[in-house]
């Protein structure tokens, strides 16, 4: 994974992402100072074969930053290491409060690209039929799925 160019949105994004997928049994995310440098371009392809030299299999570009309109801008692209081609690519429009959610969208649309399965994002909502409840909806932390094989990002 590289670094998200951007302003100071794209270093929690970076962030939220590499930790969500360290946490993961399935994606070990590559230290991008391993390969030369942290951040790319991510409007180029990367240089794969540097990324081919470490035994990377999708390399993970991105852009995180207020637009003119005060809203968050954040776009990815991911790349498969061995065919060279992008193997998903989006672009989340939001209030800046949501920069940790897109993040965690991000973290998923790899992850189910990757895996085929969600990880990141995923919630519940419980909902109480007592009428002395007020609370009638939560969140629940992410559900973490573990069925699916191992790789390298």
């Amino acid at each position: 994974m590289t670094n998200f160019v951007g302003d100071e949105a794209a270093r929690t994004v970076t962030s939220v992402i590499n930790n969500n997928f360290k946490r993961s049994v399935f994606l070990k995310p590559v230290d991008a100072s391993s390969v030369g440098g942290a951040t790319v371009n991510p409007d180029q392809t990367p240089n794969l074969d540097v990324y081919k030299a470490i035994n990377a299999q999708f390399v993970l570009t991105g852009r995180s930053q207020r637009g003119g309109d005060g809203r968050l801008n954040t776009e990815f692209r991911l790349f498969d290491v061995t065919t060279g081609e992008q193997a998903a690519g989006s672009q989340f429009v939001t209030d800046t409060a949501n920069t940790r959610r897109v993040a965690h969208l991000v973290s998923d649309a790899v992850f189910t690209r990757i895996t085929a399965r969600r990880a990141f994002s995923t919630r519940a909502s419980f909902s109480s039929t007592r009428a002395d409840r007020r609370i009638t909806a939560a969140s629940v932390s992410p559900s973490w799925i573990r069925t699916a094989p191992m790789c390298a990002i």
